[in-house]
């Protein structure tokens, strides 16, 4: 059964690929297309070449999670780090986890916290949010726990975010402005439901 499967399958994507070349090349040469297929007039080939690009396009999935139980918690992980939204006993808390830090960020005790929801980088414009001053927590990596007024308002932030959110560990020199430290991106695709569901379990 799944031999046969697997054939059906393989057929289906050569059967794709033959019709998105065939229609690529009516583009280049109408009269070889319309001999192979005489019944296809200009407007059917375009239509079934833009059907047949969709069932390329790969499956869409959520960069946002959402886990309930006793610990409600939505994150985004992109391997190296997360960044998530959890309500631990009753209260919002914020969290950014670097799996494998620097040594600079492995050996702080303190560090701040930025945030860019617009889809462009983290830095000193206006488009960054930062949070300040936050111990860090060593363990199995490096991260920091927010909560209160700000991880709520990071929540909302996130629910809006703009394509990607990036976030890093800020250090503060005197006068060379912010340093930032383990840069991370995430999607935000599904963050929006995803943080609303921790929301609600938070009040």
């Amino acid at each position: 059964m799944g031999r046969l499967a697997d054939r059906q399958l393989g057929g289906l994507a050569t059967l794709i690929d033959t019709f998105t070349v065939l229609a690529q090349d009516k583009m280049r040469d109408p009269v070889m297309c319309t001999r192979v297929f005489p019944n296809l007039n200009w407007s059917m080939l375009k239509a079934l070449f833009v059907f047949l690009c969709l069932l390329r396009l790969p499956a869409f999935a959520a960069d946002w999670k959402f886990e309930g139980g006793a610990t409600p918690i939505a994150y985004a992980d992109n391997g190296k780090a997360q960044f998530q939204f959890a309500c631990r006993g009753g209260d919002l808390a914020m969290a950014y986890w670097v799996r494998q830090p620097g040594a600079t960020v492995a050996t702080s005790l303190a560090l701040s916290l930025a945030m860019n929801a617009r889809g462009g980088n983290v830095s000193a414009g206006g488009d960054t949010s930062f949070a300040q001053d936050f111990p860090m927590i060593h363990s199995d990596g490096s991260s920091v726990l927010v909560r209160g007024p700000v991880a709520r308002q990071w929540a909302r932030t996130t629910q809006r975010a703009v394509e990607t959110v990036e976030l890093a560990f800020v250090r503060t020199a005197s006068s060379d402005g912010p340093e930032f430290l383990e840069q991370h991106r995430f999607g935000s695709t599904g963050s929006s439901a995803a943080i609303a569901k921790v929301l609600a379990d938070c009040g």
